[in-house]
């Protein structure tokens, strides 16, 4: 197998900072998270705000809350330590949240 794996003839999205343009999506702009993550996020264009599906907030909202209440996650890459990891989350939004404020539930952008 190579660099990616196909599925139905698309690219599988597993590497950090994967970005896709969907143009019948509401919010084009996909951004994949790393290495198999699950919170996808969306935004009009490459530039701008990035949002998650409304479906998703209260499993973010838990994800953080548990993020905050277990201090066993340290790792020499900030970009994994950070309450939300590029492992699980779009790369740029973990590049744009880090030292903001830890009440993150507060700060994400969901579309309805």
């Amino acid at each position: 197998m190579g660099k990616s794996s196909k599925y139905r003839g698309r690219e599988v999205a597993f590497k950090d900072g994967t970005i896709a343009i969907e143009s019948k999506l509401p919010l084009p702009v996909v951004y994949y998270p790393g290495f198999y993550g699950v919170f996808l996020g969306f935004s009009k264009k490459t530039n701008s705000e990035i949002y998650f599906c409304s479906c998703t907030k209260v499993a973010i909202e838990n994800y953080i809350r548990f993020r905050l209440e277990d201090k066993s996650f340290p790792n020499s890459d900030p970009e994994k330590s950070f309450i939300l990891p590029k492992s699980k989350f779009p790369q740029k939004l973990v590049r744009g949240q880090r030292g903001q404020s830890p009440d993150l539930s507060k700060q994400t952008n969901y579309y309805y």
